[in-house]
């Protein structure tokens, strides 16, 4: 049978929901997913994701002639990172989950959308290239259009105040990742497709 073709189409999982949620490591829906995909010939495909999780799909993700892992990292801090993502895994395990994503060489890119509040800029762009990721994209943090998870609007306002971080501290720290990553898109266009 011949296989179907997505040729010169960009499959996106997912801009909305993390595809690598706690359940996914019982259902396996996003590796269903990702098998079925192999079944096209020749689609482009783009994981953004906050998991470690994703490193348990390599091996498919390696099949694609194109693929492309986005980690989520959206600052240095745990205490920014637990009043903003309560529930999302620790900076230091998604760094390692894209380290190990970009050693199986399967393209890698952190996104940092939105860039949350930063404690030692030069720190965390030296944890950033530790990685091994030559591709980075970042975004403001709009406090009143931002979204929050229910009752952590007030605790992740709070941590912003408490670190004075403000539209001059989100372009301070731009202007350091501007000197010393390699590549950095900022805003949508950063995400054209690979």
């Amino acid at each position: 049978m011949a296989k179907k073709t997505l040729i010169d189409k960009t499959i996106y999982i997912s801009s909305v929901t993390d595809p690598y949620q706690p359940i996914e490591k019982e259902l396996e829906l996003t590796r269903s997913i990702l098998k079925e995909l192999l079944n096209y010939h020749k689609p482009r495909l783009v994981i953004q994701t906050r998991s470690p999780y994703v490193t348990r799909d390599i091996d498919l993700l390696k099949q694609f002639e194109i693929a492309q892992v986005n980690m989520t990292v959206t600052t240095d801090s745990e205490d920014v990172r637990k009043a903003f993502e309560p529930l999302c895994p620790s900076n230091k395990l998604r760094l390692k989950a894209i380290k190990e994503v970009t050693e199986a060489e399967i393209q890698t890119c952190i996104t940092m959308t939105p860039l949350l509040p930063i404690h030692n800029a030069k720190k965390f762009t030296e944890e950033l290239l530790s990685t091994g990721v030559k591709k980075f994209i970042v975004q403001p943090f709009h406090p009143e259009k931002g979204k929050f998870v229910a009752s952590t609007r007030e605790i992740a306002l709070e941590q912003m105040k408490k670190m004075n971080w403000s539209n001059d501290k989100y372009k301070e720290v731009v202007d350091i990742f501007k000197k010393e990553l390699p590549w950095l898109g900022e805003g949508k266009q950063g995400f054209a497709p690979i």
